[in-house]
């Protein structure tokens, strides 16, 4: 887990350096959200740590549909 949040806290630091708009097409914006939401540990995705928060809760329920037409 300790890696992973290397990783995470590297790519917030990259964000934060790029916030305008970005210009690659939807597929390769897809892609890297792919790469995102695999990159998170099973547990973060199945588990949500704050449920009174409903951004989080609709950020799960998006994932979750993610990963059921993932593995269709």
């Amino acid at each position: 887990m300790n890696k992973w949040t290397e990783s995470w806290a590297a790519y917030q630091q990259w964000a934060d350096a790029h916030t305008e708009p970005d210009p690659r097409s939807p597929e390769d914006i897809m892609r890297d959200i792919d790469w995102l939401y695999r990159s998170y540990p099973e547990e973060v995705r199945r588990t949500d740590p704050d449920p009174e928060k409903l951004g989080i809760q609709n950020l799960y329920r998006v994932f979750g549909l993610y990963e059921r037409r993932r593995q269709s």
